[in-house]
Order: structure tokens, then C-alpha cells, then sequence
């Protein structure tokens, strides 16, 4: 959806783009702070993707958050994706770049991790660290609003451990042991049999059913099952609980490895403060301290990643003195929720 600009004399406008594995979201805001316009679509990560599905995605949040506003006011374009550069690729590099024209930008268009943007969503101070925690996990240093030392990030092969896909996964090797006759079911793992689509032509056991269903989804589909471990967990299924114990010290201890000072910022949806694995992790925080004659650090929660990089692309524009005001009203802070959209 967009806003119409109030009368007055024009404005130059930022865009932000998070474009992410399962969605993509765009917000638009002008120097001033006031956010214009806001767009989503489906996946834009564009190593996880086809390039060209990516950059649709790119073009629809783009274009809702511009609406009637000139693109050729934007006078910067913050990209936050996850992988790498993606104009360093050529195939989807060109692709990126030839989307970006046809909606009418002729700013430079800036790539930035996932990372640099969720960070941003949490805070304007230039250091500090980030957890994010969504379908997998990763962490950062963060120096100059920059990533200077990566942490995780490994893939739901290598790592992840404690995210939306690891929290899947060990759902489903609970319901194999009630397969095999190891553990007795209880509500987890009643609600990954009634989750999972098994063929019923299948002449196999249970367990080989579970297995065949889950073997011909694509891997990253497993962290649609991490809200079910949430549901079992806070009606006090016990397999649930000690799944979700396990997922808030994996990620303690990656949270704890990168932090460097400053604020910590956790971002993802598995780690929102109403999550039963964000409790966790924040009740561990709270007893930690990096060393004993120093204070617990401020833990603060990112809001939206494409306000954050909106921010980043709206405080990079010459002449902006305020950058703190303009994330307050941009993104928000852990005391004031970012400013409605202007209408």
C-alpha cells in the first residue's frame, strides 16, 4: 500500500528492500522520517530462487510501496539479502538491474547482507551484535552499521541449530521414536502425524510413511513445524519443552561467541519476545554478563528488516543530520513504535 506526500516542497525519498527466502517487503520513506509507502511479495532471495523470480518479487514490493510517488525521487535503494552480493553474480546481477529500471529508479541500487539490515531494524548505534534466528540462524559482529565478523550462518545442512528449521526437525524425530515404539506419543508429536501429508498408498510402517513425507519435501519445508513445537511447549508438552530448552542454548551460546560490546539485537521469528524460545534465550541473557565487572548487554528486538534498510538507505542521503531521529521515526526503538505511514 502507499501514501500520498503531504503538500509542500518535494522530498527526497529512500527505498528499502528485505528480501528474504520466503518474503519479500519493501517500505519507502522520505528524509524527513515520514514512511510513505509499504509493499510485499513472495520470495526475493535470489540464491534460494530463480533470479527472475526474485526479481518479480523485487518489482511487486517495489512498486506497491512507490505507488503514485515518482521513482525518480528515490535518491538511494538499500537491498538487504541474505548469500552474498547478488550483483556480483552476473545472471542475477543483470536481472536485478534491469527490474530496478523498468520500475522507473535511476538511484544506485546498494546490496547489503540480512544481517546489516535486521541489525538496523533494532538500533541506529553503529556497533554492536546481532542473532538472527527465522528458518536458520546467524550472527554478527556489527561495526560502522557494517557486518565486520560473521558467526553461524552455516545452512541448514552444517548448522542452524535452534532456528525454524533444527525446531522442525527434532519434531520429527520425536514422532519417529513414538513410530518406532521408543517414546510414548504425547501432543508434539500428535501434531506432526496430523501436519504431515502421508500417502495413503504408501504400504509402509509409520515410520517409513514419516519418512518418505518428509524425504520428498524440500528440507527448508521442515521449519513450517517449528510453530507446532511452540503450541506443544506452552500447553506444557514435555518434549516440546525440552526441545525448545535446547534450541534457546544453542542459540545462548552463538549469541554469547559474537557478541563484542554494544547492544545485542535479536531478530527472527523464532525469537520474538512471545515466542517460548525467545523467552528462553532472554532469560539466559539476562544471567549473562561478558565478564564478571561488566553488565548484562541491552538486548533489544529488531523490528522490520526493510524499515531497517530504509533507514540505512534514508541516512546514507548528503546533509541528513539527525540519523538517531530518523530511525526513531522510520523503524522505532524499544521505547516508541515507528511513526504510522503518512496519509
Amino acid at each position: 500500500m502507499s501514501y500520498p506526500l503531504d503538500p509542500g516542497a518535494p522530498m527526497r525519498l529512500a527505498l528499502g528492500l528485505d528480501m528474504g527466502g520466503t518474503a519479500t517487503r519493501a517500505v519507502l520513506a522520505a528524509e524527513t522520517g515520514a514512511v510513505l509507502g509499504t509493499g510485499s511479495a513472495g520470495p526475493g532471495n535470489p540464491f534460494a530462487h530463480p533470479p527472475e523470480q526474485a526479481a518479480g518479487a523485487l518489482r511487486e514490493a517495489a512498486r506497491a510501496a512507490l505507488g503514485d510517488l515518482d521513482p525518480a525521487a528515490v535518491g538511494l535503494g538499500v537491498l538487504g539479502v541474505a548469500g552474498g552480493n547478488v550483483l556480483t553474480v552476473p545472471a542475477a546481477g543483470d536481472t536485478f538491474r534491469r527490474a530496478w529500471h523498468e520500475l522507473g529508479l535511476r538511484c544506485p541500487m546498494r546490496v547489503v547482507g540480512d544481517v546489516d539490515v535486521a541489525y538496523a531494524a533494532g538500533t541506529a548505534e553503529p556497533d554492536g551484535t546481532i542473532l538472527i534466528a527465522g528458518t536458520g540462524t546467524s550472527a554478527g559482529r556489527i561495526a560502522g552499521h557494517r557486518l565486520a565478523r560473521a558467526f553461524g550462518g552455516y545452512g541448514w545442512l552444517l548448522g542452524d541449530e535452534g532456528a525454524g528449521f533444527w525446531l522442525g526437525r527434532e519434531a520429527v524425530r520425536a514422532r519417529l521414536l513414538v513410530t518406532d515404539g521408543l517414546q510414548a506419543p504425547g501432543m508434539l508429536t500428535d501434531l506432526v502425524a496430523a501436519e504431515l501429508p502421508l500417502d495413503p498408498a504408501n504400504p509402509g510402517s509409520d515410520t517409513e510413511r514419516t519418512v518418505t513425507a518428509i524425504d520428498h519435501a524440500h528440507p527448508l519445508r521442515l521449519a513450517r513445524l517449528a510453530s507446532l513445537v511452540s503450541t506443544a511447549a506452552e500447553a506444557g508438552d514435555p518434549v516440546a519443552r525440552d526441545i525448545v530448552a535446547r534450541a534457546g542454548r544453542h542459540l545462548f551460546a552463538l549469541a554469547t561467541a559474537a557478541y563484542g560490546g554494544g547492544p545485542l539485537v535479536l531478530s527472527g521469528s523464532v525469537i520474538g519476545p512471545a515466542t517460548p524460545v525467545g523467552a528462553e534465550l532472554r532469560r539466559l541473557l539476562a544471567g549473562w554478563s561478558p565478564a564478571p565487572d561488566q553488565p548484562a548487554p541491552r538486548v533489544l528486538t529488531a523490528g522490520s528488516g526493510a524499515a531497517g534498510a530504509a533507514w540505512l538507505a534514508a541516512a546514507a542521503l548528503p546533509d541528513i543530520t539527525d540519523p538517531v531521529a530518523l530511525h526513531r521515526s522510520i523503524v522505532g526503538t524499544p521505547d516508541a513504535p515507528p511513526a504510522e505511514p503518512s496519509r
